[in-house]
């Protein structure tokens, strides 16, 4: 077994037992080593990986380099990169990152070569115009909200960054994508502290949002009829 690989296992064990992730994000991050192999293949001679370097080849033929930090005793020198895949149709390549502590993904641009950082694995659009992302973490090593970006002229244009946890909202929240319902509605899920009226009995619970795009403006919906909310706790999943 290569170092690299080996080190990116173990960094993924850290992950699953110190990190509160969903279990879908969880089996996606045990799996993302070995299917970058896979997603090489598929994917030559756009993305290629020599030991511990992937290179991503640029429209112009250049490539950008991402090679990793892969000593992983301490966090200022760890950072694994995994490829994930190559969206041809939007131009943007889509790498994971592991960190000794927490983990991201970064949307890499096959015209520009720009880096774009997002929290969680974007959920596309129908029309393939905006992309979603939703992380729900409260152990404060990754990011935890739902963010919105745009694609406009081979780059990204960040249209939402919602973090429930920072002011002004200062709440507990966790959101999960569900689905888009159309190209300007995203359905979600919200998992917070009970309101006793709705749940008097347990200290959370989940019931859904809509996210909507009104008039340029992302804006939030929820749904607290009482057929929808779900009291108590490990329900947003």
């Amino acid at each position: 077994m290569k170092k690299g690989i080996f080190l990116f296992s173990a960094t993924i064990l850290f992950l699953l037992i110190f990190i509160h992730a969903l279990p879908s994000e969880a089996e996606l991050i045990g799996d993302i080593s070995a299917k970058e192999q896979e997603q090489l293949k598929k994917f030559a001679p756009h993305a290629k990986r020599g030991g511990d370097v992937l290179r991503l080849r640029l429209k112009s033929g250049a490539f950008v380099t991402l090679s990793d930090l892969s000593d992983c005793t301490i966090w200022e020198t760890c950072t694994l990169y995994r490829f994930v895949d190559y969206f041809k149709d939007i131009g943007f390549y889509l790498v994971f990152m592991a960190y000794y502590e927490g983990f991201e993904y970064s949307m890499i641009s096959d015209k520009s070569g720009e880096k774009y950082m997002v929290p969680a694995f974007p959920e596309f659009s129908p029309d393939r115009k905006w992309f979603v992302s939703v992380s729900a973490d409260d152990s404060g090593y990754n990011e935890n909200g739902v963010f919105v970006g745009r694609f406009e002229e081979g780059g990204i244009v960040p249209d939402l960054s919602y973090r429930p946890f920072d002011p002004p909202a200062n709440e507990y929240a966790l959101y999960r994508f569900i689905e888009w319902k159309d190209s300007q509605t995203i359905l979600l899920n919200k998992y917070t502290r009970s309101d006793m009226k709705l749940c008097p009995k347990t200290p959370n619970m989940t019931y859904p949002v809509i996210l909507k795009l009104e008039k340029g403006v992302w804006k939030f919906h929820e749904d607290l009829s009482g057929d929808t909310v779900k009291c108590g706790p490990n329900v947003i999943d």
